[in-house]
């Protein structure tokens, strides 16, 4: 158990303070899935009290589980210092801003251009940050284990 500590310990420490959040945070996927699978009394969309039922109807289960999984799959990845979650982390930004504007309606087309400025800053900054920031360039980059030297001097995975 103190090795498997140990080991997430020294993980986060090697990790950009940004990543270090994430993969904090990521339990909390977990969570949002029970969350969704577990009938509590009530439920709010969009402002009313709905029932369990009315939750999975309106498809608030399905979107919370989706969630809830995406989370916790970007936590695991950073952690693994899988590649492939750079990408993930982007579409998710992107796809979040797609459908933020898709859901604006007709009505507020015409005022919505400082959210448009602020979605493709905030696009632009989170590929910068992933791609292009040396630090979060080199963790992905480095070994996918922390290595430490053992008391027999062979380098042993915690």
């Amino acid at each position: 158990m103190n090795k498997i500590i140990l080991r997430v310990w020294l993980q986060l420490k090697e990790m950009p303070l940004f990543l270090r959040f994430l993969t904090v945070i990521s339990p909390a996927g977990i969570l949002m899935i029970l969350a969704c699978l577990i009938p509590l009394r009530t439920y709010g969309i969009n402002g009313s009290v709905v029932s369990y039922g009315e939750f999975w109807a309106s498809g608030g289960g399905s979107i919370g589980i989706a969630g809830g999984a995406l989370i916790a799959t970007i936590g695991v990845g950073i952690f693994e210092r899988r590649k492939c979650t750079k990408q993930l982390i982007a579409a998710v930004v992107v796809t979040q801003d797609v459908l933020a504007l898709m859901a604006v309606g007709e009505a507020q087309k015409d005022e919505i251009l400082g959210g448009l400025v602020f979605f493709i800053f905030l696009n632009a900054l989170s590929v910068w940050y992933l791609f292009f920031k040396k630090s979060v360039k080199s963790y992905f980059e480095s070994e996918r284990d922390v290595q430490q030297t053992g008391d027999a001097g062979k380098p042993h995975t915690l």
